[in-house]
């Protein structure tokens, strides 16, 4: 996420529009921005209410970062998970990626070769990725890593979800989304095989529509190559507790 887009979203945490809000949900009388990437909570009510806030420009945003190490150790993937989700987040060692071109006896493209990573669907084994991914999802400790708690804290209690273009918010009912999510998701992989995703099963319109999804993290040359997990507003509407219009908090 880039510096600009860091520091606006702390910006907003600190507004007075966000803050009158919360107090008056939850009858606090007082609030405490938290600004750690330590913790999924963004903000915190002097009566114990926590909130997440997610302040982006477009439909989705990332709500997590790990290494493939420290995911690896929250969630201790079994050797045929984590050797095809190796190969899909990709590595800096070029020997590493010739030997996995000569394991599975494949020729990589040249994207692949730019991003030193391969593609899920060059992967024979991939679904064991996916349907890991899927377990973990339905048992709902991804999801509680992704969207409530990062270690011993207590877990967040409701996300804010505030468009930074359009001013609109919903504030919505974490538990309850977590409770759906859990139940309906089945994670796919794209159809160019660079990324994996849920989608939303109800909806009825012409395109599916995405809920959470992962790609690789970096370019292959810079950065790192790590699970980039992104969160989509696009929830029902059943889960929203309130909302705000005219909602601006750069202004």
């Amino acid at each position: 996420m880039p510096a600009i887009e860091k520091q606006q979203g702390h910006d907003a945490e600190h507004h007075n529009l966000l803050h009158n809000w919360i107090k008056e949900f939850t009858g606090a009388t007082d609030v405490t921005v938290e600004g750690s990437t330590q913790t999924k909570t963004d903000i915190i009510t002097n009566n114990n209410i926590r909130f997440s806030h997610k302040f982006p420009t477009p439909r989705n945003t990332q709500v997590h970062l790990p290494t493939l190490a420290s995911f690896h150790a929250k969630f201790n993937l079994p050797k045929e998970v984590y050797d095809p989700l190796e190969m899909f987040l990709g590595t800096f060692d070029l020997e590493k990626l010739a030997s996995w071109e000569e394991k599975l006896g494949i020729t990589l493209n040249a994207n692949e070769r730019r991003k030193r990573r391969v593609h899920s669907n060059h992967i024979p084994n991939f679904q064991n990725v996916l349907d890991y991914f899927t377990k973990i999802t339905k048992d709902k400790s991804l999801l509680n890593y992704l969207l409530r708690q990062l270690r011993d804290e207590d877990p967040v209690d409701y996300l804010i979800w505030t468009s930074k273009k359009k001013g609109w918010s919903n504030l919505v009912d974490l538990d309850s989304y977590i409770d759906w999510l859990s139940e309906v998701s089945v994670w796919e992989a794209s159809k160019s095989g660079t990324t994996i995703f849920v989608k939303d099963p109800t909806w009825e319109g012409k395109r599916a529509r995405r809920l959470l999804y992962m790609q690789m993290k970096g370019s292959g040359k810079s950065d790192y190559h790590a699970p980039m997990f992104h969160l989509y507003c696009n929830w029902p509407d059943k889960f929203i507790l309130e909302s705000k219009t005219n909602f601006w908090l750069l202004r």
